[in-house]
């Protein structure tokens, strides 16, 4: 299941308990104004019955505005109407069988009912029952259409949101790249400049006063190494003057100094990459972030970084011995550095590109990130 269809599943989930929500505090309450405009704003057509002859019979006691333009009827015509008396095919159709069965057993259903015309059918109405705690019954409903609808709106919503996540990532690079140029040409030159006219003003000194500048002067020179650090951790300069893998290389090998008990291995291929910079920018985070991910999580004793063109896609793959995890029950959003692995999903499918994990408790992990890629 790729990363879309756990948001589609997240999303189909979000909108039952949202229209349960809505239906409980709407339906128990529907006659105060302040509640009302709940029941109405639902996306999604609904209905409120009262029950009667202890199950068998189910009295309009309210539609909204969606229903009203769905059905063709207005709510002045059904109030107080028996639902079979308004539409004689519920009963049918079965769904009159589903309303007594929530009414009894007080669990939600859903049903679906054929839509016929001249005895073909032409679609399917999607019915969510549910039992509301003053006793009614509530329903919601929609056609293919209307979640055809909602599906490309969401699709289209869904979309935008990578554009404009994309664009924030790109546009927080330029910045970081901005700031990480200034203090290398600007910062960086200055304290230069300063350690060297500092070290002319100690020729002409000795003693304790000599000791002083030598201080400063080291002092100086761990001022320039933290700069520098700094600027890598901001945008590294090497990325967009030799390219992404010597950009990988260079990050890994200065984070794994700093880690000696993780060894890292690289593998690249023989032909000659040349990437967008946007792609470049999105993988090398991409592989920041995971490879921070093994230091933080995995419990690793080594990694292997391959990077080299497999077909027509340009691929990345991190691997590591550490502690794995169970991908099936994880998700990306429960376990621990999730939303970082959500993002990267995000960001690659919004270039055309994928983002596969395969891991096993006690096993490793293998991330895979691919790209379309053409000479």
């Amino acid at each position: 299941m790729d990363v879309v269809e756990r948001i589609d599943n997240s999303f189909k989930v979000a909108e039952t308990q949202l229209e349960t929500v809505h239906l409980k505090r709407a339906g128990s309450r529907f006659i105060d104004p302040s509640y009302k405009h709940l029941f109405d704003g639902l996306g999604s057509a609904a209905a409120i019955y009262r029950v009667e002859n202890d199950g068998r019979d189910f009295i309009f006691v309210d539609i909204n505005k969606a229903a009203e333009q769905i059905d063709n009827i207005s709510r002045s015509e059904v109030i107080g109407r028996n639902i079979v008396d308004v539409f004689p095919k519920t009963r049918s159709s079965g769904l009159i069988d589903v309303f007594a069965r929530v009414f009894k057993t007080g669990k939600p259903e859903r049903f679906y009912v054929k839509l016929l015309k001249e005895g073909v059918v032409t679609g399917w109405r999607r019915n969510n029952v549910y039992k509301l705690p003053d006793g009614k019954i509530a329903a919601t409903y929609y056609s293919d259409m209307q979640r055809k609808e909602m599906v490309r709106l969401s699709i289209e919503h869904r979309q935008m949101l990578r554009e404009l996540t994309s664009e924030l990532a790109l546009s927080e690079e330029r910045q970081r790249r901005k700031i990480a140029a200034h203090l290398h040409d600007e910062l960086s030159q200055w304290l230069a400049i300063s350690i060297m006219k500092m070290g002319f003003a100690r020729e002409s000194l000795d003693g304790a006063a000599a000791e002083e500048i030598d201080d400063v002067i080291e002092t100086m020179h761990k001022a320039i190494d933290s700069v520098r650090s700094l600027v890598y951790d901001l945008s590294s300069p090497t990325l967009y003057r030799f390219g992404l893998e010597a950009a990988v290389i260079e990050y890994a090998t200065a984070l794994f100094k700093k880690h000696d008990n993780i060894s890292c291995e690289f593998i690249s291929g023989r032909e000659t990459v040349k990437l967008q910079e946007d792609i470049s920018v999105l993988l090398f985070q991409s592989i920041r972030e995971l490879l921070f991910n093994v230091i933080k999580y995995a419990k690793a004793s080594q990694v292997v970084v391959e990077m080299q063109i497999s077909g027509y896609y340009y691929e990345v793959k991190v691997c590591d011995d550490g502690v794995g995890f169970d991908v099936s029950s994880a998700g990306f959003l429960s376990r621990s550095g999730g939303y970082g692995l959500f993002h990267i999903a995000e960001r690659l499918e919004h270039v055309g590109g994928t983002f596969q994990i395969d891991s096993e408790p006690s096993k490793g992990s293998r991330f895979c990130l691919r790209i379309p890629y053409s000479n």
